[in-house]
């Protein structure tokens, strides 16, 4: 699961997240043949996978629902792990494969061995006529892939002197 120079091999990873979705809750409340999903204190943690002999991408599709017919805004974190990112064999091919990798290289080839980490803010209305309270969230998963995520609550805490729209609006 580790090779040489301590680089992480992505099948590292599948076992790391089930030790994740383990400490996260022990109460499931989704599997099926490509997914697991737990519910803890926290929200929503899940693994989902791909394996495919095309070249298809699928989408994990799952409805959250307001609680209480409150809004509430919940942040949701992916962790990829598939056959282009997180994927220090093919960078060592692409490098020509060295049998005494240099520091430089190794050092590279340990920085594409991390999964790729995403995040989005998910808003589920609790208001009547907003599709009953849900949001549907989608979560791709590419040929080969790994998908690891968590759903929390988002308690949104900003430092007074700072506003992250006006920021982003420059760019």
């Amino acid at each position: 699961m580790v090779a040489s120079g301590n680089i992480p091999k992505p099948t590292f990873w599948t076992f790391y997240f089930f030790k994740q979705l383990k400490l996260f809750s022990q109460k499931c409340v989704y599997r099926d043949d490509n997914a697991v999903i737990v519910k803890g204190d926290k929200g929503y943690a899940g693994i989902l996978w791909n394996i495919d002999e095309g070249d298809k991408i699928k989408e994990i599709l799952f409805n959250l629902k307001a609680e209480n017919n409150q809004e509430n805004d919940y942040t949701l974190i992916t962790k990829t792990v598939d056959e282009t990112c997180c994927n220090p064999l093919k960078l060592w091919h692409d490098l020509g494969e060295p049998a005494y990798p240099t520091k430089e290289e190794t050092e590279l080839i340990k920085s594409a061995a991390w999964p790729l980490t995403s995040s989005s803010v998910v808003k589920v209305s609790g208001v009547a006529g907003s599709e009953d309270g849900k949001a549907h969230i989608s979560i791709p998963v590419n040929k080969n892939g790994v998908v690891y995520f968590t759903l929390t609550e988002r308690h949104f805490t900003p430092d007074r002197g700072y506003d992250y729209d006006k920021v982003v609006s420059f760019h």
